[in-house]
């Protein structure tokens, strides 16, 4: 009898750069009328480190969106525990209200986000080259 071997995922490429630009995304939609920007800096920093321990446990790079809902960070009609803790953390009150309501989906290669006003999922990040990405399927700009 064969068995198949036990599938471990791939640890060997960092999702730092993807996570790195998501959080960034996450902390410049902050509404900071009264934060002191120290605070958000704080927000962001502990937001990647959660993104990122999130991400370690399911990176395949060999297959991108394998985990692609596992690493997305929302926050509409929830939000995410990430985002909480962040939050939490640094002191930050109604976090949910300062955010706008998104999804940022952190995939090896991509960071794409999806805000309730926008109809397609928007790219902050690709390592593709940019021949390779379809971009938007309108001409308008």
């Amino acid at each position: 009898q064969v068995v198949a071997p036990e599938f471990v995922p791939t640890q060997s490429t960092s999702c730092s750069q993807e996570v790195k630009v998501a959080a960034q995304w996450w902390a410049s939609k902050m509404r900071q009328h009264d934060l002191a920007q120290s605070e958000v800096s704080a927000f962001e920093s502990y937001l990647r480190m959660g993104m990122e321990a999130r991400c370690q446990a399911a990176w395949y790079p060999d297959t991108p969106e394998r985990g692609s809902g596992h690493r997305s960070i929302m926050n509409d009609l929830t939000t995410d525990p990430i985002i909480l803790k962040a939050a939490n953390t640094v002191g930050t009150r109604d976090v949910q209200l300062r955010l706008p309501r998104a999804e940022v989906w952190t995939n090896p290669g991509q960071v794409k986000v999806k805000t309730e006003e926008s109809r397609w999922a928007e790219s902050l990040f690709s390592d593709a080259p940019a021949s390779a990405s379809s971009g938007s399927s309108s001409d308008d700009e």
